[in-house]
């Protein structure tokens, strides 16, 4: 009878052994998927900081412009608000 409960036991291990090296190598495979969602994550954030700044540099370069308090440089925040703006579209056309 203790034969058979110590085979039992040791059949009971054996499967737990398993089932946690498969559990390992199920997260080793599934690692780049999970670096890549990170990666893919970071790049949204920069998508979204890049818009953030550039809707703010149209507005400051629109009031700088449309109040003639700084017109050249107006100007240029306003064109370097709209290259931002198309820089973080083309970034979210292709995420």
């Amino acid at each position: 009878m203790s034969t058979s409960m110590l085979h039992n036991i040791m059949r009971l291990s054996d499967t737990d052994n398993v089932k946690t090296i498969e559990d390992l190598l199920e997260g080793i495979l599934r690692l780049p998927q999970i670096i890549t969602s990170l990666i893919t994550e970071a790049i949204l954030l920069i998508v979204h900081m890049i818009l953030f700044i550039g809707i703010l540099l149209i507005m400051w370069g629109a009031l700088e412009w449309l109040s003639g308090w700084n017109e050249i440089s107006g100007k240029k925040n306003v064109i370097r608000g709209v290259a931002l703006l198309l820089l973080a579209s083309a970034l979210g056309i292709y995420l």
